[in-house]
C-alpha cells in the first residue's frame, strides 16, 4: 500500500499541494492527517482522479448538448410558433378543443346498476 504526501499527489495530479487540502478538507479526496501532515493512499488518490475526469467528460458532454439544443432552437422556433399558432384557424376553435380537453371525464354507469 503505497502513500503520498499532499506535495507529492500534487505532483502526480498535476495540482498545486493546497488544491489538494481543500479538496481534502472539502471531504472530496480521503486522506488520514497524521501529525500536520496529510497523507493520501494510492487508491483513493486513484479512484479521485477518475472521478474528477468523469466530471470533466461530464461537464463537456453537457455543454456539447446545451450548444446544440441552442442551434436546434434557432432553427426550429419559426416552425414551432407557426404550428402552435397554426393548427386552429379561429380563437374559438382553440377555446373549445381546449375546454374538451380540461373537462372531467365521466364513466357513465351500467343501466342495470341500482344504487344503494
Amino acid at each position: 500500500m503505497k502513500t503520498y504526501t499532499v506535495t507529492e499527489a500534487a505532483k502526480l495530479a498535476h495540482c498545486h499541494p493546497e488544491t489538494l487540502r481543500e479538496y481534502i478538507r472539502a471531504g472530496k479526496l480521503v486522506a488520514a492527517k497524521i501529525g500536520r501532515a496529510y497523507y493520501i493512499r494510492q487508491a483513493k488518490l486513484d479512484e479521485f482522479l477518475q472521478s474528477l475526469e468523469n466530471d470533466v467528460v461530464q461537464t463537456s458532454l453537457q455543454q456539447r448538448s446545451e450548444q446544440q439544443c441552442q442551434k436546434s432552437k434557432v432553427k426550429t422556433t419559426a416552425s414551432t410558433n407557426a404550428t402552435a399558432l397554426g393548427t386552429w384557424t379561429s380563437g374559438h376553435q382553440a377555446a373549445s378543443a381546449l375546454d374538451a380537453l380540461l373537462a372531467h371525464k365521466t364513466s357513465k354507469k351500467p343501466k342495470n346498476c341500482v344504487p344503494s
